[in-house]
């Protein structure tokens, strides 16, 4: 989320659990369709409480970045899956476009930002997502406590 360049983020499939994530920490997020051959819409979402997970803080920072909060209801605790359309429309994804054009629209994107005056894009940047980007700094360390804390009580109990 602080990387000092611009980042453009191509989601060319499944975009589920780490891949949600992945494609949202950049400044635009652009999504394939379809595959290019025959085949069912990709899946987008935050699976993690389905498959039986909490939510790592980090993620739902990130989730919180680009959300409205009756949709980040949905996208972390209902675990709901999106269409990469649905996504678009939900604010997940910036773009979406047909598969073999993927490259081409990220790419063209990436030379659109990099044509901006690099040094105000930084500032700016960092002054929107600064004081999640502090938040997220500690959640990181919260999360790297509790799972010390896990593993000690697993070793404890094995004794």
């Amino acid at each position: 989320m602080a990387f000092p360049v611009p980042l453009v983020t191509a989601c060319s499939g499944h975009a589920l659990a780490l891949g949600i994530f992945l494609a949202m920490v950049g400044d635009y997020a652009v999504g394939a369709a379809k595959p290019i051959k025959k085949g069912k819409e990709f899946k987008i979402g935050a699976n993690e409480v389905a498959i039986g997970l909490d939510m790592p803080r980090p993620a739902v920072l990130v989730l919180q970045n680009r959300l409205s909060p009756s949709l980040l209801n949905r996208v972390a605790v209902q675990a709901e899956i999106f269409t990469p359309a649905a996504a678009l429309a939900a604010g997940i994804l910036d773009n979406v476009c047909p598969a073999d054009q993927l490259l081409a629209v990220a790419t063209a994107k990436a030379e659109q930002l990099a044509n901006l005056n690099q040094a105000a894009f930084l500032a700016t940047k960092l002054r929107i997502r600064g004081p999640i980007i502090r938040v997220m700094d500690k959640a990181i360390d919260d999360e790297d406590i509790d799972f010390r804390a896990r593993v000690r009580a697993k070793t404890t109990s094995k004794l």
